[in-house]
């Protein structure tokens, strides 16, 4: 079964194991962090308005992060990985794109965004599973947006 739970310090701890790995961190445009950033941005999120956040657990087991980012009056970028690399392929990408229409409907935003590189293909198959279109591809980047 598949939850979205409230970010505590465990998915925090996992997210540095995560974010670290070569493979997630290329997939995901991960930029290098130090652990005195990521408590910094982990200590900014009860004052943000514009970002949404929440732990991805499988039967109880954290094995992922998602949510969104830059969040308007009208749109939102949503993000997510999966950490966890035996849980890829079990369906989480897609409970977790019905979660973030859920959530996007409650905000009442117009549409969601996404952006993946090009050689990403599950995600790239993933975007257009949900019905999202290619808005612009830029250095090997692909912007996905739905309309809401």
């Amino acid at each position: 079964m598949i939850d979205f739970v409230e970010y505590s310090r465990t998915f925090l701890e996992k997210s540095w194991e995560w974010l670290n790995d070569k493979e997630i961190k290329k997939l995901t445009m991960t930029p290098d962090f130090t652990r005195e950033q990521q408590e910094q941005f982990f200590n900014s999120l009860p004052s943000r308005t514009d970002y949404f956040i929440r732990g991805i657990t499988y039967n109880s087991i954290p094995v992922g992060v998602c949510g969104l980012k830059n969040i308007t009056k009208k749109d939102a970028e949503r993000w997510m990985y999966i950490g966890e690399k035996e849980y890829w392929g079990q369906g989480i990408g897609k409970e977790t794109s019905k979660f973030f229409v859920k959530i996007a409907h409650e905000k009442k935003l117009e549409s969601l965004y996404g952006k993946t590189y090009q050689f990403n293909e599950r995600m790239k198959n993933l975007y257009t599973k949900f019905g999202y279109s290619v808005e612009r591809i830029e250095n090997g980047i692909i912007l996905f947006r739905l309309m809401l």
